[in-house]
Parts: structure tokens; C-alpha cells; sequence
């Protein structure tokens, strides 16, 4: 049995979804399969030339662990005229998501005909293929060019039943279907584009065609989606010897079960910790959750405790990790070892709060942080008797000086805690490792008890 933290919590995941040791035991076996590799060529003509002395990228983008903190940044060649290309190899059935950008300083990414930022592009890879792909803004402002409207339905293909809230993607806009199934795509770049169509559930296999938009023009996509079938995947984790004993550990990923709000929230992150599922905890310090997941589907995911960036597993370099499954067709348990939580030998630092006593039992007691700007709350840990607590282990080196406030059911902005008697409701993070002790007096919106 590991050894693990000599911190123990009264109430042990009591929100989590439980898996008893016996429970492993109707899935079929374990899984591992080596990826099916095909070569995908990234084509981007440009709207102008650029400098000779600035390069253009691909960046593949890691949504989990949020858009800016982990992109993959790869050099494009000169193709000629306005077009670059890179040659890439991925797995087949990924869905990759990525954009690009001016490696200027700092990076100047690629802009829709309004001038916003383009979030990302998605495209499904099921074969050797090239992606020609059109660049349309690097300006913060709206351009002159031509341009074509893409409007749509969505329906089930087994029932002729309209899809609403299917994320439909085209030269890196986004957009979702209406509750008629219906979508519009409006300034879309006269071209052929990629159009995807994607269910944040997964509840649907991924549909993907080709579009070509006309000047001034509607261009129609109507189709209909192939429900997905389900299998029961197993996750089997094994934590770094420094795990507090029974700390929550969420399993998060790109789909709606596992957190993904599909949404930009605070700092380009979209996946909330409070939303993703909670593991069980086993007495050898192992975790165990088991998932309906739908058959041939690209999961990326990680473990936390935290979420996709504050506490979130760590490669040996200290990078951090994310993993990929596509789901087979059959049950299936998955293996995994955490290398560690740390990007170095600092920390962890532990942060403890006693709350009022009038704050109610159902309620979750979370942790906001401030680097550089507000951060997604982070789910405390209860100890019970009003206490809470969260370790972080990483990073370290952007908590400095940092400041930090606790905040009911994730609500910071209406209902932050008084930890002072002046009324402050902020601290400031001096040291990166040990402990800090905090009570507060009483929530904004609760009256005292007397």
C-alpha cells in the first residue's frame, strides 16, 4: 500500500461517483492500442503577404488545459504566392483543434472578417489528407472581402427528429443549432472550407464535409447525424506517492460529462472542475470511475485536483499532460500511472478556511485565484466541522504574489468571503509552499449568527 499525505478528510467524496473494486470485474479487459498514424498536410493562404522576417504557424491547441496554456506550435514552409503548408503525422480518428498564427511577439493569431479572435478550427482526421485552409483577418478590424452566408439543419438521421445545441464549425467560426435544428453562419470567407458538426455529449458521431462559399450567396447544408452507441469505459489511475490521502480527483476531457462548458469562461479555459465527474478511492491509494462513452469518439483527457491547469497531472518534464482515447467498441478498462503533480521541487502549498456556521451543508466552499487575471474557481475539499482545504501542488511559480478570495457554490462575484475585520475579501499569496490558515467572518448576502 502507497504511502500517502498523513491528511485524512471526515467526508471522503461523498459527491463522487463510487465504483467498488469488485465492480471492474464485468468489463471485458484491459485496453491498450498503439495509434493508427496517417500524414495530414496544413495548407493556410494568407490574405496578404507577410515579412520575411516573421514566420507563420500551426498551433494545435490543448482545450483541456485551456487555449493559451499549452498550445503545440509547429513551422510553416513557403509554398508560394500567400500559401504555407507543414506536414503533420496524427492519429487517425483524432479531431484536432488548432488555428494560426503570426510568430510575432507576442503571437498575433488569426482573425475572423469581423477581426475577432478565431477561438480555433476543428477538423476530423480519418485518412491521409491535405487541409486547405483560408486565413481571412490578422487585424483587429473589419475587412473588406468577399464573403458568403452558410445556413443548415441538423437532424437525427434514424428519425428525421431536428438536433438542437450541435456545435457547427466552418473556417473557424462556431456556432450552435437552434432548437429547430436550424444554424446560420454569417461573413463566412468565399472558399471551399471544412464544415464539422459536433455534439458537446458525443451523444452523435461527428459529421464532416467540405463547403464551398459563394460571394454575396446562401450556401445550404442540410444533413442528418448517425446516433452514437455507448460502451462502458473504466479508468484505473495510480497517484504520486505525495497525494493527500482521499483528495478528490476529477477525471476532465472535452465532453459535457467531463466538464467541457464548450464555452470561453475566465483566462481561455472552457472546462470546469466543479462539472467534471469526482473518482473513487480505493484503499491502495488507486482511483477508479466508470463512464458511458460513446464508440469511436477522440476523448482527451487528464486527471486533477484541480482542474485542467491549477493541480493537473504533470509529465516528467514538468509539461503538462494530456491523454487520448478513441473509444472502442466494446468495454474496455484503462490503465494509468499519474508521474507527478509537480513541475518542481517547490510546494505544494496548502491553503485551509474555516467558514461561518451558518453557511449550509449543501453548499461547495471553492478557491478563485488571481495571477494575472481571475482564474475559474478551483472546489475545496471538505474536512467537515465547517473546514476546507486545497493543496496546491503547481504551478508554483505564478502563485507569487498572487491574490486569491473564497467563494460559495462558485458564485466569487456576489457572494466572496470576509476574511478581515477591515472587509477584505482578498488575500495575497507570500509564500509558494507550507500553509495558510484563513477563517471567514461572514459571507457577502448572509447575515451573521449572532
Amino acid at each position: 500500500m502507497k504511502v500517502k499525505s498523513k491528511i485524512a478528510f471526515a467526508l471522503l467524496l461523498i459527491t463522487g461517483v463510487l465504483l467498488t473494486s469488485t465492480g471492474c470485474t464485468t468489463t471485458k479487459r484491459g485496453y491498450s492500442a498503439d495509434p493508427v498514424y496517417a500524414e495530414v498536410v496544413f495548407e493556410a493562404t494568407l490574405p496578404q503577404a507577410v515579412d520575411e522576417n516573421t514566420t507563420v504557424e500551426l498551433e494545435i491547441l490543448d482545450e483541456i488545459s485551456c487555449l493559451n496554456f499549452n498550445p503545440t506550435r509547429y513551422e510553416m514552409s513557403f509554398k508560394g504566392e500567400t500559401t504555407y503548408y507543414v506536414r503533420l503525422p496524427l492519429p487517425i480518428d483524432s479531431i484536432v483543434k488548432y488555428r494560426y498564427i503570426l510568430n510575432t511577439s507576442p503571437a498575433t493569431p488569426e482573425k475572423d472578417l469581423e477581426g475577432n479572435d478565431i477561438r480555433y478550427r476543428m477538423v476530423l482526421i480519418n485518412e491521409p489528407t491535405v487541409v486547405q485552409d483560408i486565413v481571412a483577418n490578422w487585424n483587429g478590424s473589419s475587412v473588406a472581402s468577399s464573403k458568403g452566408v452558410l445556413t443548415g439543419s441538423i437532424v437525427d438521421a434514424t428519425n428525421n427528429i431536428p438536433l438542437p445545441s450541435v456545435l457547427v464549425t466552418i473556417a473557424g467560426q462556431q456556432t450552435y443549432t437552434n432548437t429547430d435544428g436550424t444554424f446560420t453562419m454569417e461573413n463566412v470567407p468565399v472558399g471551399e472550407h471544412v464544415l464539422l458538426a459536433y455534439h458537446p455529449s458525443g451523444a452523435y458521431q461527428v459529421f464532416q464535409q467540405k463547403a464551398v462559399i459563394a460571394d454575396s450567396a446562401q450556401t445550404p447544408a442540410v444533413f442528418g447525424m448517425q446516433p452514437a452507441q455507448f460502451v462502458n469505459v473504466t479508468f484505473h489511475v495510480d497517484t504520486p506517492e505525495n497525494t493527500v490521502k482521499g483528495a478528490p480527483l476529477r477525471l476532465l476531457g472535452n465532453l459535457l460529462q467531463l466538464g467541457n462548458t464548450f464555452s470561453e469562461l475566465n483566462a481561455s479555459c472552457s472546462v470546469l472542475a466543479s462539472q467534471s465527474p469526482i473518482m473513487s478511492y480505493q484503499e491502495d491509494g488507486s482511483y477508479l470511475l466508470t463512464l458511458s462513452l460513446p464508440v469511436g469518439l477522440d476523448i482527451r483527457y487528464k486527471y486533477s485536483l484541480g482542474d485542467g491547469f491549477w493541480n493537473a497531472e504533470r509529465k516528467t518534464d514538468g509539461s503538462l499532460r494530456v491523454r487520448q482515447l478513441v473509444v472502442p467498441d466494446h468495454d474496455i478498462v484503462v490503465y494509468d500511472t499519474i508521474t507527478t503533480w509537480m513541475v518542481s521541487n517547490e510546494g505544494p502549498l496548502t491553503i485551509r478556511v474555516k467558514v461561518p456556521s451558518t453557511t449550509p451543508a449543501n453548499e461547495s466552499i471553492s478557491l478563485q485565484l488571481n495571477p494575472y487575471i481571475w482564474m475559474n474557481p478551483l472546489p475545496m475539499w471538505a474536512l467537515g466541522n465547517n473546514e476546507w482545504l486545497l493543496t496546491i501542488y503547481s504551478p508554483l511559480d505564478v502563485l507569487a504574489n498572487a491574490t486569491y478570495r473564497y467563494c460559495r457554490n462558485e458564485q466569487c462575484d456576489i457572494s466572496e468571503g470576509i476574511i478581515s475585520s477591515s472587509g477584505a475579501t482578498t488575500a495575497t499569496i507570500y509564500s509558494i509552499s507550507g500553509t495558510i490558515s484563513d477563517e471567514i467572518l461572514q459571507w457577502n448576502l448572509i447575515l451573521p449568527s449572532n
